[in-house]
């Protein structure tokens, strides 16, 4: 995607991928979360051998922007082995 629109939050849950975002290349495991602000441009793809399973949820936000500003979130995209799994998916339920 070029110029997103969306916050894109998503948590591997098994397997493996890829993902590139501002001219940096990350490899993405279980229990990885990965947090892209609107307007980034990147680029995200399953590993051929291991394809990874994830949750994910896009969405928009003004009071998130302010959160995401005030954590100075800006250009880090990857929290690794974060093993935050039931936050996320009780997250997830409550957006859907």
């Amino acid at each position: 995607r070029n110029n997103s629109q969306y916050f894109i939050l998503e948590y591997i849950v098994s397997g493996k991928g890829h993902l590139k975002v501002d001219g940096k290349t990350f490899t993405l495991h279980a229990n990885d979360v990965y947090l892209l602000e609107p307007g980034s441009s990147h680029e995200y793809y399953a590993d051929k051998e291991d394809p990874y399973k994830k949750l994910w949820v896009n969405f928009r936000s003004d009071m998130f922007y302010s959160i995401f500003n005030e954590y100075q979130l800006n250009g880090i995209y990857v929290f690794q082995n974060t093993d935050i799994s039931k936050e996320i998916i009780t997250l997830l339920k409550m957006l859907h």
